[in-house]
């Protein structure tokens, strides 16, 4: 697993445990909805969001499979950041995630957070 770090914050790659964070987040603690992309979150049915999060849930486990496969020098588009609370990075605190990816007609790779 590759885990980059300084005093404040560490990147990391996705695990296992970061699923459950994840579907926390997408059902629990949604407030973050209200600021990021909110038109893709209003007017979805709860059977909508059901399939959505399976289909999530799915997608991160091939996350999981493909990071466990990969050598520490193999470039990253995607890392979970968590607080650098602890001298185990499987024990920090996990706040979030980052992400490069590219829009059609964009200006080049953007950064999301």
């Amino acid at each position: 697993m590759l885990v980059l770090r300084n005093e404040t914050a560490i990147l990391g790659d996705f695990i296992e445990s970061d699923i459950a964070d994840h579907i926390r987040w997408e059902t629990d603690e949604t407030e973050w909805k209200l600021w990021d992309a909110p038109w893709e979150h209003e007017r979805k049915s709860d059977k909508e969001r059901a399939v959505e999060l399976e289909g999530d849930i799915e997608r991160m486990r091939g996350w999981v499979a493909r990071n466990k496969a990969l050598a520490d020098d193999v470039r990253r588009t995607k890392f979970e950041v968590c607080l650098a609370d602890s001298d185990n990075p499987l024990r920090a605190i996990h706040v979030g995630s980052c992400a490069t990816y590219q829009q059609p007609k964009g200006p080049g790779v953007l950064v999301g957070l």
